[in-house]
């Protein structure tokens, strides 16, 4: 019996890797299953602003003015601001 080729065995070899990793894929995204769950979220105090800057001329329809200053956060976590 004559012996397959090096280039036939490592044809066959990856195309068994790529069908147990198409297996494997396939079973992970359509498995089912059940379960519970619960979470929660802390309670936030209020965030203080303290304007270090004075504002004069401020009315709607003017012109920008430029602010500054700073925030005070009384609690232990971080406090995302994204817009004033």
């Amino acid at each position: 019996m004559r012996r397959p080729s090096k280039k036939l065995t490592i044809a066959v070899a990856a195309v068994g890797i790529i069908a147990v990793g198409g297996g494997t894929a396939l079973a992970f995204w359509t498995q089912g299953g059940t379960g519970t769950g619960s979470g929660s979220t802390g309670t936030t105090n209020g965030i203080t602003v303290n304007q270090t800057s004075t504002v004069s001329g401020l009315y709607p329809g003017s012109t920008a003015q430029p602010l500054s200053g700073t925030f005070t956060n009384p609690t232990s976590g971080s406090v995302n601001i994204s817009s004033v």
